[in-house]
């Protein structure tokens, strides 16, 4: 399974959409953004991705609810939820 990110270009701040969810290996993401975190449910950072990634590889993360942290090239963050099995 992969989750992707996809952004609004028309807008600056982009509404992303954050699919299949529940994920189970890859994150793919579209659109510029600066960076990507995953959090756990309580906040803690548990991984951050560079920018010149294309996919972000969660296979590694046990199974369980995680936040997604994306901050885009205007310096706005948004924050999704997401189900890794």
């Amino acid at each position: 399974s992969r989750l992707l990110a996809k952004s609004d270009p028309d807008t600056k701040k982009q509404s992303i959409s954050l699919f299949p969810n529940p994920a189970k290996d890859v994150i793919e993401k579209g659109g510029d953004y600066a960076s990507i975190e995953v959090l756990s449910i309580s906040g803690q950072l548990i991984k951050s991705f560079k920018k010149t990634q294309s996919n972000y590889q969660i296979n590694d993360l046990p199974t369980g609810l995680y936040l997604v942290k994306i901050l885009d090239k205007y310096g706005v963050s948004q924050i999704k939820k997401i189900i890794k099995h």
